[in-house]
């Protein structure tokens, strides 16, 4: 069945074949081993990581490279790590039948998902993979694996700057599958819980190049110590010289910043305010329009706090009425690093007409301030910021 298995050789046209890979992604299961049969027949052929070298087995986030299997169905038995043969299960686990047949030529991931002894049940998902992908783009794909974490929105950027990719991805499935998108450099991929606003892993720095197909899987959980929640990526076509698929844990904590907007300068029209990181030229949408504000921020109004990723960031200010950051109604203010952890204010000061007897008045300007969102019990803060 395998390409590597002990199976005699036979004469006449090679069976039709398809490429399978398994993943370990049950936290707290031990390493396993596996076998398999051809659907209802009960021959079970392995322990099939053992034949190919790996003794011990494959552990929790280890995903094996694609394996060369006869195109069907089959039935799959979990051993333990060392089985001389496939007689005697792991840990009294019921075989898996359910699978779906393998179409030839197909390209598929087989992963252990939930709990061994737990809330969620125990099981095998079968994911078909892609296997091509347009000259000059890149695909991407997310796969919910973390058991008890709800359904998530996963997209590009974080915070405000939320761009979303995947929709509402329910555990133990993968969403619409993949999207071929332009090749993602430096950018940052954060998910969320379904609707919400707050971002509780992210991948940062994130590159995926033109020609690659990749699977992101949320595996572990929420407050578990030992399995946390974390992102496994794997790079679907890349060749791999071992046993196992190039797959690293890249998930992190968000890092982000509270700021807010301050219109501050008394003959500046109603304005908004674009972001691209440092030195890209690459503007997102405006941000007050992505927040609901389709004409911006008039004099002297003041936003609510916004989470932004932690980056340096170029500023441009536009007019409210603007739909998007092609035109600057000022020069761009360039090079404003945002901290992790900073609450700020990001002020409009100023006049823009220093004619006649304004004209030793101060120009307009973006001012950044620091802010200080604590305070000692039984006591208040006052500042005093001079912008007249």
């Amino acid at each position: 069945m395998f390409a590597f298995g002990a199976c005699d050789a036979v004469e006449g046209p090679p069976a039709p074949t398809a490429r399978v890979r398994v993943a370990h992604l049950s936290p707290g299961a031990p390493a396993v081993d596996f076998c398999v049969a051809p659907a209802g027949s009960g021959e079970f052929a392995g322990p099939v990581l053992a034949g190919a070298g790996a003794a011990d087995g494959l552990s929790y986030g280890g995903v094996t490279r694609y394996l060369d299997l006869e195109a069907m169905q089959y039935d799959v038995r979990l051993v333990a790590p060392g089985s001389a043969d496939c007689a005697t299960t792991l840990g009294g686990l019921p075989d898996f039948t359910n699978l779906p047949e393998l179409p030839a030529g197909a390209s598929a991931t087989i992963a252990a998902e939930g709990h061994v002894n737990g809330t969620v049940p125990f099981g095998l998902t079968a994911y078909i993979d892609d296997s091509d992908v347009t000259f000059g783009k890149a695909k991407l794909r997310f796969i919910h694996a973390s058991p008890g974490t709800p359904a998530v929105d996963v997209g590009l950027g974080g915070g405000t700057l939320f761009t979303p990719v995947f929709a509402n991805v329910a555990y133990g499935s993968s969403g619409a599958g993949y999207i071929e998108t332009a090749p993602i450099d430096h950018g940052e991929i954060s998910a969320r819980a379904s609707g919400s606003t707050a971002d509780v892993i992210s991948i940062k720095p994130v590159a995926i190049p033109a020609g690659t197909i990749a699977t992101a899987f949320a595996i572990g959980e929420i407050g578990n110590p030992h399995s946390p929640l974390d992102v496994l990526l794997c790079i679907d076509n890349e060749a791999s010289s071992g046993l196992l698929s190039t797959c690293k844990k890249v998930g992190s904590a968000p890092e982000r910043a509270r700021v807010r907007i301050a219109h501050l300068s008394p003959d500046a029209p109603a304005v908004d305010v674009c972001l691209a990181e440092a030195g890209s030229g690459a503007w997102g949408e405006p941000l007050l329009r992505r927040l609901g504000a389709a004409m911006g921020l008039a004099y002297p109004q003041v936003t609510t706090y916004v989470e932004l990723p932690t980056r340096a960031y170029d500023i441009r200010v536009i007019l409210g009425t603007a739909t998007g950051c092609a035109a600057g109604a000022v020069p761009d203010t360039l090079n404003v690093t945002v901290t992790p952890g900073l609450t700020g204010t990001i002020a409009a000061i100023g006049i823009i007409d220093r004619s006649g007897p304004a004209a030793n008045d101060p120009a307009f300007r973006l001012k950044v301030l620091v802010d200080e969102p604590t305070v000692g019990a039984n006591m208040t803060k006052l500042r005093f910021f001079h912008a007249s």
